[in-house]
């Protein structure tokens, strides 16, 4: 996603004085569980290194989110860190969590969903036999405010 595009298209159709949020689960100092790291092997082994996004490559975003607000027309941006949570996923859990993004959607599997599903399935339980996986999040929300301009 271009950020600083649909921050402008967000700022235009802001209302004076509106504003937006941002949720973000991501910790750029957190590393990644062993059941995450296997998943992301599954999913590569599948749909190779370069997963397709859209009409682009994925690749995570380099930049904070607070920073590309804070270039863009939106002012007073602020990052507010929340008390961090625990999530238990099921392998169905992260299915779903995976199909819902656009590198990993069921479409980009074509026939061969039913295997993938199989191998990530047993690749899980490997790890951990329960089919439980823990993981903590932190959460921040980010933000700024359309503000309305001055009469002089």
């Amino acid at each position: 996603m271009d950020r600083s595009s649909i921050l402008e298209i967000l700022y235009q159709s802001s209302d004076n004085n509106g504003g937006l949020a941002i949720i973000d689960t991501f910790n750029v100092g957190q590393e990644p569980l062993s059941w995450q790291l296997k998943v992301n092997e599954v999913v590569k082994r599948w749909l190779g290194n370069e997963r397709i996004a859209g009409d682009s490559i994925y690749t995570h975003p380099k930049e904070r989110h607070e920073d590309i607000v804070a270039r863009s027309s939106f002012k007073d941006v602020e990052r507010l860190i929340l008390p961090s949570y625990s999530v238990t996923w099921t392998v169905d859990s992260i299915l779903g969590n995976l199909y819902s993004t656009s590198y990993a959607s069921k479409r980009l599997f074509g026939d061969h969903l039913e295997r993938f599903e199989a191998d990530l399935k047993s690749s899980l339980l490997e790890i951990e036999p329960t089919g439980k996986f823990t993981e903590v999040l932190s959460v921040a929300v980010i933000t700024a405010l359309k503000m309305e301009a001055k009469s002089q």
